[in-house]
């Protein structure tokens, strides 16, 4: 297949737009060509930025007030999920989105830390009040998840 050429004849040029897809109350997903003010209106009412560079493949999916960084690459039929970081009393805690969560540098299974996190705590020195924070915020990611799955 020959790559049309950049001055190319006009049906050329339509194919080689660029669209993006973005969320529209009422519409469902709508289609906006990438590059006029339209679409830079859209992406800045809902704080997403996109660096130069950046790569996105089809059928990726991302939330509102995303920033993809230059250079990024995101694959085909990605999908950026609810995040969640919290500075604890004693470490933070991360979610990203999946059926793993991390306290410190450990990372765990949802039904790992559900089986162990006094045990753990304990063996990590938490005092009682730190392991019952803790076990709030992993209860916090797990009915997060449980909503998207």
């Amino acid at each position: 297949m020959a790559i049309p050429h950049p001055r190319g004849t006009k049906k050329q040029k339509e194919i080689m737009k660029k669209y993006i897809y973005l969320w529209v109350v009422g519409q469902g997903w709508t289609p906006f060509e990438f590059g006029t003010e339209e679409t830079k209106e859209q992406l800045k009412i809902r704080n997403i930025s996109i660096g130069n560079y950046a790569k996105i493949g089809y059928y990726a999916k991302i939330g509102d007030s995303a920033t993809i960084g230059y250079y990024a690459t995101i694959g085909d039929s990605a999908t950026i999920l609810k995040t969640l970081f919290i500075t604890g009393s004693k470490n933070t805690f991360t979610w990203n989105g999946n059926n793993q969560l991390s306290i410190g540098c450990l990372c765990k299974t949802f039904d790992e830390w559900l089986k162990d996190y006094e045990r753990i705590g304990k063996i990590e020195g938490y005092s009682d009040d730190e392991i019952k924070e803790y076990y709030g915020y992993i209860m916090i990611a797990h009915n997060l998840w449980k909503e998207n799955t």
